[in-house]
């Protein structure tokens, strides 16, 4: 093992190794038919000079096309190996190249945006070009947007001289509804992966049609927000400010909004199975038409959450847990709404 450990150790050059395979291969073509010739000789029949020069040139042109075979595959194979080390090279100076671009300024401090888009679109380029770096693009444009769109607490730090700020009422710069674009793309995001959008914001984001299954939207600003259509299995939008946000026809199985602030929102045409609405403000909220649909292991949950207003026409809310009399009774409800039995009037 010692031994081993040292050979590996002590690099060899190239040209020494090619000197010596050709030595390798002269001397197999050499003596090599003779030998064969000789091995495998019928046992008592001599051969006559010609006969016997003519096996051996057989043999060796039959051993030239062997080690000429051998010596192409090698070929092919050194030629795929350096290929791949000249790839990866060249994926990773790419990678490099564009990430430090992600932090370019202006002399006044200000994002210099062309360039970070450039960056931003050669990320993405690789990440379609190289799935092993995928996920790794995926969480640095997850991080880019928590540290370039944090959500601005409007909350009075007695601790602090700043004067509190209120979130913004603006779509997201560029730069960040690129990124958003991206990670919306159906293909980008596997369906059991979770990624973290938190407590950034995003008043008025368009992510209509867009493929987000279990993003991490915990305490995100999404005022305004368009997900109509979208895949949204098992995200979370817990604390979120999701006002006047819309979820037409969004698919919302298995997504958690516990204590959102969804005031006016609409989820109207939605697919709602097993959704966590614990504690939410969905005053004036839409569901009109919504389909409810059964979840054995985890009804749709309603409990202490606000209902004043919300439209719950034509919605199935027989299966859901937590409703009570008192929230049925400031909802705005018809006969074709389907309350919990022990609700029904």
């Amino acid at each position: 093992m010692a031994i081993w450990k040292l050979r590996t150790q002590i690099r060899i050059p190239t040209w020494l190794v090619a000197l010596l395979c050709g030595f390798l291969c002269f001397g197999v073509l050499l003596w090599g038919p003779e030998w064969l010739v000789n091995r495998y000789a019928v046992p008592g029949q001599s051969l006559s000079r010609l006969e016997y020069s003519t096996l051996v040139d057989d043999y060796r042109k039959t051993l030239a096309q062997i080690l000429g075979g051998v010596a192409l595959l090698s070929g092919l194979y050194f030629t795929a190996q350096n290929t791949r080390l000249s790839e990866d090279g060249r994926i990773t100076d790419r990678f490099s190249k564009a990430v430090d671009q992600l932090g370019a300024r202006t002399q006044d401090g200000n994002p210099l945006l062309e360039i970070r888009l450039g960056a931003l679109y050669a990320l993405q380029r690789l990440a379609r070009d190289s799935r092993r770096d995928r996920d790794a693009i995926i969480d640095i444009s997850c991080a880019y947007v928590r540290q370039n769109a944090p959500r601005q607490w409007a909350v009075w730090n007695p601790e602090s001289e700043e004067e509190p700020r209120e979130p913004s009422r603006q779509p997201p710069r560029i730069d960040i509804t690129t990124i958003l674009n991206f990670l919306g793309t159906k293909g980008t995001l596997d369906a059991d992966r979770a990624i973290d959008l938190s407590a950034t914001e995003l008043c008025r984001a368009d992510l209509m049609r867009g493929n987000l299954p279990k993003v991490n939207f915990r305490g995100t600003f999404l005022q305004d927000a368009n997900f109509m259509s979208s895949n949204l299995q098992g995200t979370d939008f817990s604390r979120a400010h999701c006002v006047r946000a819309n979820f037409v026809k969004a698919n919302l199985s298995g997504a958690s909004f516990v204590d959102v602030n969804a005031f006016a929102a609409t989820f109207e045409g939605s697919t709602l199975s097993g959704v966590a609405f614990r504690k939410a403000n969905l005053e004036g909220a839409v569901f009109r038409d919504a389909i409810f649909a059964t979840h054995r292991a985890r009804p749709n949950d309603f409990s202490d959450a606000n209902l004043c207003n919300a439209d719950l026409r034509g919605c199935n809310l027989s299966d859901a847990v937590g409703l009570t009399a008192d929230q049925l009774a400031q909802a705005i409800i018809d006969d074709r709404t389907q309350v919990p039995r022990e609700q029904a009037r």
